[in-house]
């Protein structure tokens, strides 16, 4: 997977990870995927955003997903991400409470 996310100063975040094998449209409609190319970009693809809050003391990143590709993370409660490292060219977290209810290490470098 791949993907970008991106802390505002003002307190606001964009998250998206998409699949990198994605297929292409065998049409080359963006409007007109079949009913697989579809399901195949839906469920390789989470992207959210909202505002987020930072506790120092804790290391941790509390996030409130206003929008989302999967409805049931809008408004869900207790969404944080533990910050393992940070550093002016990457940023390592872990998201330990998906719905799926696994525990997720993802890390980000700075784009250039």
């Amino acid at each position: 997977m791949q993907g970008a996310v991106t802390y505002t100063a003002d307190g606001h975040f964009h998250f998206i990870t998409v699949r990198s094998d994605a297929p292409k449209y065998a049409s080359g409609d963006s409007a007109r995927p079949s009913s697989e190319e579809a399901m195949a970009i839906a469920s390789g693809t989470v992207a959210y955003t909202g505002t987020y809050t930072v506790d120092e003391s804790t290391k941790t990143i509390h996030v409130n997903i206003e929008t989302s590709s999967f409805p049931n993370l809008v408004g869900a409660p207790n969404q944080r991400r533990i910050v393992q490292s940070i550093t002016a060219e990457e940023l390592r977290f872990t998201n330990p409470r998906t719905p799926a209810g696994i525990t997720l290490e993802l890390v980000f470098k700075r784009a250039k």
